[in-house]
């Protein structure tokens, strides 16, 4: 297909055909061979969710559809609670935040009684899990259809995905390779997606470019892997982490400044899946009560812009 050289994905076949599926689909790389050299995955899930708003349009305008692939919305989760996979709003575990804690922890405090589907319905509308596997199958058969093979070498530019994967000359990272932390599966997958965007828009295949390419890219990976490491940091070791780190103390006053809690720079605010994980890591507690109260994205934001000052004050 051309002279150009070709294009091979590094990494865990869930990270690695998410990739090759975007750049045949988004990229302008006329000629390119793309190709995929799979690495061992790293999920122990079953399922995967899909959640963030943008996410869900990246692989709806992919080709990947949900509904016909047999995933199901997340709100209809049945059978017996202690069944339930222990999912945070967005699939992320955070020490065990789940929409089931949080439902518990409103029947509890609360005097919730709607039952668990009712109360996810209101809060993860337009999310979907998938299980691993099926997700990989969907993903490579769409990538296959557009000309991305499977291989058993990298070779000419590498993308690695995988931190483990060491050797190749021309290589760049994306995704989660770069972070600091091992996050979870719904976090890889949005890491993905940013550092593929920032990839598309800063790639060239002029030689004498190349330097000033992959400068600007890894500028924006940078900032890609820097926010999100922070959220989670914060997360996991809450105030003590920010007293540790100028640079959490930085976004903690830019948090301040602009009023809410913002998951990355730049990002959608998505309030029911930070409630969450802010309950959880008691970054917050003098306020919980006043915050659980409010379970729409709505009621949640507005609690949260008419009190993220104080709040946020309590972490620095």
């Amino acid at each position: 297909m051309g002279d150009r050289d070709p294009v091979t994905i590094v990494g865990p076949p869930e990270d690695a055909w998410l990739t090759a599926t975007m750049l045949a689909r988004f990229a302008s790389l006329s000629g390119a061979r793309l190709q995929v050299l799979e690495t061992p995955s790293t999920v122990k899930d079953h399922e995967t969710v899909i959640a963030r708003p943008e996410m869900v349009r990246t692989h709806v305008s992919v080709g990947l559809n949900p509904k016909s692939l047999g995933a199901r919305p997340v709100q209809s989760w049945t059978g017996p609670s202690e069944q339930l996979m222990p999912l945070t709003p967005i699939g992320q575990v955070y020490k065990g935040v789940s929409f089931l804690a949080i439902h518990h922890r409103a029947q509890k405090e609360l005097g919730e009684t709607r039952p668990f589907t009712k109360f996810a319905s209101s809060n993860a509308s337009g999310a979907f899990a998938i299980e691993i596997g099926l997700y990989v199958r969907a993903l490579k058969a769409i990538a296959t259809k557009v000309g991305v093979s499977s291989c058993a070498e990298a070779e000419g530019h590498v993308l690695i995905s995988d931190p483990s994967f060491r050797g190749a000359e021309k290589s760049r990272v994306i995704g989660a390779a770069a972070m600091e932390l091992k996050p979870s599966p719904t976090l890889r997958l949005q890491a993905v997606h940013q550092s593929v965007l920032a990839l598309i828009e800063c790639w060239t295949w002029r030689e004498s470019d190349r330097g000033l390419s992959d400068k600007e890219y890894h500028r924006r990976l940078g900032g890609i892997v820097d926010s999100m490491t922070d959220m989670q940091t914060l997360l996991w070791e809450g105030d003590r982490a920010s007293r540790a780190s100028n640079r959490l103390q930085h976004r903690i006053e830019v948090w301040r400044n602009i009023g809410r809690i913002a998951p990355m720079d730049d990002d959608q605010f998505q309030a029911q899946e930070w409630m969450a994980a802010l309950l959880q890591a008691d970054i917050i507690p003098q306020n919980v009560g006043r915050l659980s109260r409010s379970l729409t994205h709505a009621e949640i934001a507005a609690h949260l812009d008419a009190c993220a000052t104080e709040e946020l004050a309590n972490v620095g």
